[in-house]
């Protein structure tokens, strides 16, 4: 138990808390999320994965895997999406939402934090490189 624990400390903890900081001052002081969220996802974000990818010593080939399997990845769970929403009889709209919703996973936000409290520098760098393939 006590290892359960510690590891919610070392690895959810520190992004709850940046999410509950975020979600305390926008009660407080009102701030619109849009600027700062735009500065992120144009700037900060981009900024990142560049000098991840450029300081990385994965190999190219490596990479390229990785981006294959992130292909192969989003595909799979969008293919499984489609077949729940037809076996649900979603309408195509609902099913459209469905399938968007899966394959537009949040491995930016959520994901690149996570992966980079609970295993370090070098998962960062191949999450970042799964992330920039199904952003793209």
């Amino acid at each position: 138990m006590n290892s359960l624990i510690q590891l919610f400390v070392d690895n959810l903890l520190p992004i709850l808390i940046v999410a509950g900081i975020g979600f305390s001052l926008q009660r407080i002081i009102k701030i619109d999320p849009r600027p700062i969220s735009q500065i992120i996802f144009n700037a900060f974000t981009p900024s990142l994965i560049f000098t991840l990818l450029v300081n990385t010593d994965i190999q190219a080939v490596n990479m390229v895997r990785m981006v294959l399997l992130s292909i192969l990845t989003t595909c799979a769970v969008g293919l499984l999406a489609w077949l729940i929403s037809r076996g649900l009889r979603l309408p195509g709209n609902t099913a459209s939402a469905l399938i968007l919703t899966v394959i537009g996973m949040n491995a930016g936000n959520f994901g690149l934090s996570l992966n980079y409290f609970a295993f370090g520098d070098e998962a960062l760098a191949w999450a970042s490189i799964f992330f920039v393939t199904i952003l793209s």
